[in-house]
């Protein structure tokens, strides 16, 4: 039988041990090492940082990777673009990537000198990489070929005659609607029509 004062040593040795295990493991989180994430590069600046508690910059690549792929491989979408990759970025991402264009059986094309046109702010992917899937090897050939209209428009002097056109093109290759691409370039020049 337990009586009351046996009840009060038992819990004043249980307090006891709660508080001698809990000061060693207080003293050892003190001096780990910041969280992988604050050691991410850009984790931090992600919108996503400030929403998801131990948000994990690599492995939102990596599953915004794996959808993308699902999306291009289901017909859905004819080319994806990835995020902006810097140069520690991209090696963290690229094989979960390569893993899901694999997985849906997509082509895969690494992009350091995106196609500028004023469908986006020319910024976005300077100094950077983005990695593309396609639906299909003519997609990526559809991409280049665009690429190269751009550049010789460029040439020939009459480039901001062509922009439109080639950013038109560039949408309608990322299945985008109408309705977003002229969203996008209305953003693009400002508002103004």
């Amino acid at each position: 039988m337990l009586f009351a004062h046996d009840l009060r040593r038992t819990t004043a040795i249980t307090t006891l041990i709660t508080i001698s295990l809990a000061v060693p493991i207080l003293v050892s989180c003190a001096d780990l090492p910041p969280h992988e994430s604050e050691t991410q590069e850009g984790a931090t600046d992600h919108p996503m940082s400030g929403v998801v508690d131990g948000f994990h910059l690599y492995s939102y690549y990596a599953g915004s990777a794996f959808t993308a792929a699902e999306f291009v491989g289901s017909g859905s979408k004819r080319l994806a673009l990835s995020a902006p990759y810097t140069t520690k970025q991209l090696e963290h991402v690229i094989e979960p990537t390569r893993m899901a264009a694999e997985q849906y059986g997509v082509p895969m094309y690494v992009e350091d000198d995106l196609l500028i046109t004023s469908l986006f702010d020319p910024a976005i992917a300077e100094g950077k990489t983005v990695i593309m899937m396609a639906y299909t090897e003519d997609v990526l050939e559809d991409y280049h070929a665009l690429k190269e209209l751009r550049k010789t428009a460029l040439a020939e002097g009459r480039l901001d005659e062509s922009d439109e056109e080639i950013a038109w093109k560039f949408g309608r290759l990322l299945s985008y609607s109408d309705e977003t691409i002229e969203r996008l370039l209305s953003e693009s020049h400002g508002g103004r029509e």
